[in-house]
């Protein structure tokens, strides 16, 4: 059979132009961006390429382009990485010159890899191929052609034109950490509440708007999934074609409701366009409260609440309420919606209170959260309106739930009516106690001294004087008429005085109340708090301003031993009925002094005196009187319960408190002269502090008779 006559090539056809980027720094095999382009000029010289017909590759193999790109771009055939390790499909079309016998030549990357040989009766379509995976693929770029040659012409041959196609085996990141999603500021500080969310790309799904930092081996077409507490989003975001600079993704409502509230991690995964998935980023962990809080109820406040108005007041936080010294107690009444570690903001009007922080104990109770506010919170939100003027001023009282840096729901208002005037101005210290612009009390002691009680004053009566007029630079009256005046000592009321006019006639004479002796003595010694108080109607009720404290100095006898009063006698337990015989004064006896009120074994001493007096006529017994004086620290000697052996081997009788003891030596008590064999021992003792007041305080006398006759 003859062989068809083959048609004469009239013309070079152009090649296509491929235009291709650099490959990922740092990885050679990622394919960063590849595009097609219609040639715009001839072929370069030499280049031998007489087919138009380009190969056609079985497009369900290679990843769709990415969104955005031209239309008139050719596809850049990056094999999916599903398709890997299977034979990559093409067809090789035939010229019209193509006669049986004649061979079709695929080359990859300038090496025939298969020849078929076209057989008679097969027609001009295209041939099929099938790429091996077992050839030698480069890692990115790889260029594919084919040649037909006219075995019967003399092996002459053409060429079709050039094609490619892209093996990328490398993930989005490469072997670098993908940094973690940024969000606005606004939600890392204050965290992500419902009202933060958007509207997604999509258009229709409400989410987290997040962005992506730019990463290693960054293309077009790569598609960015969020990720919420390990679990992968549905919602999918893609890198548009000609797309420069960070990447705008999101994270579905839905998926970070499922995660629930608390401290969440986001991260994000990126797929390629051949399906390469990288590792998940590093997290951004944010405070998450899309449920916020839904369960808050007001505040209560028993002292407006529960204030007894049957006088005709009204109910009113009034000066006692909020001077209170566990402040204004606001009960936050239990919610479902608290947790252990959320924080209780509350407010008294504008001003922040300290904030309560939820432990596991209140979780577990679940009893009601009660905080006291104090009164320069009070004071400052009530002048701010009140000016100090005697005038009712109502402030809200709310709370803010907070979880971490989110602010979760704020409770209902409860609105509660203040009136803190005071006597003598807005107090320019509310922290200290009384108010700071009334004078300091004076206390004026018998002696006339100020302030202190000391010696014979104690015991004496005393007057309180109270200034009329207030510290300022530019003193004000203190009193208006029918103020009541209190006085207070250690903390109690002694004295009441109504002012009246004659009280306000010359200001500058002081207010003079008269203090009791008893009303010193039965507080004591120390330093005494002195103070007055003044109780003024007001508007909704009446106010009490205290004075600032004086601390009064008293010194009294009450700090001597057993407070200046006489000393219990001195115990001679060895003396029988009184008397002690000879045998009884062999090894000298025991006198035992009890412990007094006030003992201190540190800082007192005692002076023991002996006087002796004739048993015969009763007279002083010259020369024999003796004292023994014992210094600190003192010994003390514990209450016996049993005889006690003495030295001589006789027994004396216990003595049955605790006592200090001096031994009255043997000399002293042997015969002191033939016509004294038997006489009288005086014994006493005086005890004073080493500091302090050292006025000795003495003590009853014992009589110990003595007889020595017949020794």
């Amino acid at each position: 059979m003859a062989r068809p006559t083959r048609r004469a090539r009239t013309a070079v056809y152009p090649a296509r132009r491929i235009i291709k980027t650099k490959a990922s720094r740092g990885n050679p095999s990622r394919i960063v961006s590849t595009l097609i382009l219609p040639a715009a000029q001839p072929a370069a010289p030499g280049v031998h390429v007489t087919l138009e017909a380009p190969i056609e590759f079985d497009e369900t193999q290679f990843a769709p382009p990415a969104a955005n790109t031209p239309p008139n771009a050719e596809p850049d055939h990056i094999l999916l990485k599903s398709e890997m390790g299977k034979p990559i499909r093409v067809l090789v079309p035939l010229s019209e010159d193509t006669v049986y016998t004649d061979e079709v030549d695929l080359v990859l990357n300038g090496k025939v890899i298969e020849t078929q040989v076209v057989a008679e009766g097969e027609g001009l379509d295209p041939r099929p191929f099938a790429i091996k995976p077992t050839e030698s693929f480069l890692p990115t770029l790889n260029v594919l052609n084919y040649v037909l040659r006219y075995v019967s012409g003399g092996s002459n041959s053409d060429e079709g034109p050039g094609d490619f196609f892209n093996i990328d085996t490398v993930a989005p990141g490469g072997d670098h950490e993908l940094a973690a999603p940024e969000v606005d500021s606004d939600i890392v500080d204050g965290g992500l509440t419902k009202d933060k969310l958007v509207t997604l790309p999509d258009g229709k799904t409400s989410g987290l708007a997040i962005r992506i930092p730019s990463y290693e081996g960054f293309n077009y077409g790569d598609k960015i999934r969020g990720i919420v507490d390990d679990e992968i989003d549905t919602f999918e975001a893609e890198v548009p074609f000609g797309h420069t600079g960070k990447i705008d993704a999101g994270v579905t409502e839905a998926l970070i409701a499922k995660a629930g509230d608390g401290r969440v991690a986001f991260k994000y995964k990126i797929t390629d366009r051949a399906g390469n998935e990288s590792q998940p980023s590093n997290a951004l962990w944010l405070q998450v409260a899309l449920k916020g809080a839904e369960n808050l109820e007001a505040v209560q406040v028993p002292a407006y609440d529960d204030d007894d108005d049957s006088d005709g007041g009204t109910q009113l936080i009034d000066l006692a309420d909020a001077t209170n010294k566990d402040g204004v107690a606001v009960v936050i009444p239990w919610s479902d919606d608290f947790q252990p570690g959320d924080t209780l903001a509350l407010f008294w009007g504008n001003s922040p209170v300290t904030p309560y922080t939820l432990t596991a104990g209140d979780a577990d109770a679940e009893d009601d959260i009660t905080i006291g506010v104090m009164f320069p919170a009070i004071y400052e939100e009530w002048t701010y309106t009140a000016k100090d003027d005697d005038q009712i001023v109502p402030a809200d009282v709310l709370y803010h739930l907070k979880r971490g840096n989110i602010d979760l729901g704020t409770s209902p208002r409860k609105t509660v009516d203040v009136n803190v005037y005071q006597v003598g101005g807005g107090d320019p210290d509310p922290e200290e106690p009384g108010n700071q612009n009334l004078q300091w009390p004076s206390l004026v002691a018998a002696s006339g001294a100020r302030d202190k009680v000391e010696g014979d004053d104690f015991g004496k009566k005393a007057t309180v004087q109270i200034a009329k007029q207030t510290r300022h630079t530019t003193p004000k009256n203190v009193f208006a008429e029918d103020d009541v005046v209190s006085v207070l000592y250690n903390g109690t009321e002694f004295a009441s005085h109504t002012i009246v006019a004659a009280d306000l006639v010359d200001t500058s004479v002081p207010l003079v109340v008269d203090m009791a002796a008893d009303v010193i003595t039965d507080v004591g010694s120390g330093t005494i708090d002195l103070q007055y108080s003044i109780t003024r109607a007001v508007e909704g009720g009446e106010n009490t301003t205290f004075s600032p404290i004086r601390g009064v100095v008293v010194a009294g006898k009450d700090q001597l031993p057993g407070d200046g009063k006489e000393l219990d006698a001195p115990l001679c337990p060895e003396s029988e009925d009184t008397w002690m015989y000879v045998d009884k004064v062999n090894d000298g006896t025991l006198l035992a002094l009890p412990l007094w009120t006030r003992f201190n074994a540190e800082n007192q001493e005692v002076l023991v005196s002996f006087k002796y007096f004739s048993g015969r006529d009763q007279s002083p017994i010259p020369g024999r009187d003796f004292e023994m004086r014992l210094t600190a620290p003192l010994t003390v000697s514990p209450a016996e319960t049993l005889p006690v052996k003495e030295p001589d081997g006789n027994e004396r009788p216990p003595v049955e408190t605790d006592y200090i003891g001096v031994r009255i030596p043997r000399e002293r008590l042997m015969y002191l002269s033939p016509e004294n064999r038997f006489f009288y021992i005086e014994a006493s003792y005086e005890v004073n502090n080493t500091a302090g007041d050292t006025t000795p305080v003495a003590s009853a006398t014992t009589t110990i008779k003595v007889d020595t006759r017949g020794s």
